[in-house]
């Protein structure tokens, strides 16, 4: 690996992983990627970089999607990292050079990863869903998903938003014990399930809701105010 990218990451206090999905507000992209300490663009997402102006500092993947011209106009701008393994996709290559060697605990941003083709949105949800206890989110202009977790810490369970924005929690297999408070429609130490009940378009109350569960995986999706 290169020692600048393992410098990089040793260094960041906060990640923007750039993803090869719908890229429907690239200026939304770009003042995300302003506020990073570090943007890695997944294999093919480095071509969206190129046509949207926006600069990763290192590229990841088996780079068999990168254009012959985004790799000629990144030249030495942007790190390449090149992992040939098929068994992994792009997202998670970024995930693991992270893992690795980010400070523990550093905060995860990931656009670009909804729209484009359902099964790699899905596949991009169901890989966050490996990592309970890390502060990872998903995110476009329109709607930020992450999970809450036992495993986490009441603080990165907590959610911000102005009031009357929507929330949904809804159930990555059973999870037992749901509270939230600070949400309009009252959540109190339910049982939810995937084929049971569904906790589709809640609202916030209140500017700060907090969510708990005793067991179990629990999706937010908050939708922009």
């Amino acid at each position: 690996m290169e020692e600048a990218l393992r410098a990089r990451l040793g260094e960041a206090r906060s990640v923007l992983i750039l993803a090869d999905g719908a890229w429907d507000d690239p200026a939304w992209m770009r003042g995300l990627a302003a506020g990073a300490d570090l943007v890695l663009a997944a294999d093919g997402a480095a071509n969206a970089c190129r046509l949207h102006g926006l600069a990763p500092h290192a590229i990841v993947g088996d780079l068999d999607s990168v254009t012959p011209e985004t790799l000629a106009f990144f030249g030495e701008r942007s790190l390449l990292h090149r992992e040939p393994d098929q068994d992994a996709f792009d997202l998670e290559k970024c995930l693991g050079l992270v893992l690795a060697h980010a400070p523990e605990g550093t905060p995860v941003k990931i656009a670009g990863a909804f729209g484009g083709r359902l099964d790699h949105t899905l596949a991009n949800l169901m890989l966050l869903s490996r990592y309970p206890s890390l502060d990872f989110s998903m995110e476009d202009a329109r709607q930020r998903f992450f999970f809450v977790s036992p495993k986490k810490s009441a603080a990165k369970n907590r959610l911000r938003a102005p009031i009357g924005t929507p929330v949904s929690l809804l159930p990555f297999g059973v999870v037992l014990g749901v509270e939230a408070r600070g949400l309009r429609y009252p959540v109190r130490g339910l049982r939810m399930e995937p084929d049971g009940l569904l906790g589709s378009s809640n609202e916030m109350a209140e500017t700060e809701a907090e969510i708990s569960l005793e067991s179990g995986l629990l999706a937010l999706v908050v939708q922009a105010p």
